[in-house]
């Protein structure tokens, strides 16, 4: 499995999502998200890890939705 700093740079890349956008889904705080997104930090704490990864598979679903809807 990748670092969390890679799934988030590829996430945040892939989809066109910002970080405020990540950071308020996953009820972290935005400097979070960015020290991960620039690899100034490579990884957090399990529940901080959860609440991101969540985060991102519920944009991405909300997004996969959006796209099926046109």
């Amino acid at each position: 499995m990748a670092n969390l700093s890679s799934e988030i740079r590829e996430f945040l890349d892939s989809t066109g999502t910002t970080q405020t956008a990540l950071a308020r889904e996953a009820g972290v705080p935005i400097p979070t998200v960015s020290y991960l997104y620039r690899g100034v930090r490579k990884n957090v704490l399990g529940n901080t890890q959860d609440a991101l990864r969540d985060a991102m598979r519920r944009l991405r679903d909300d997004s996969e939705d959006a796209e099926g809807e046109d």
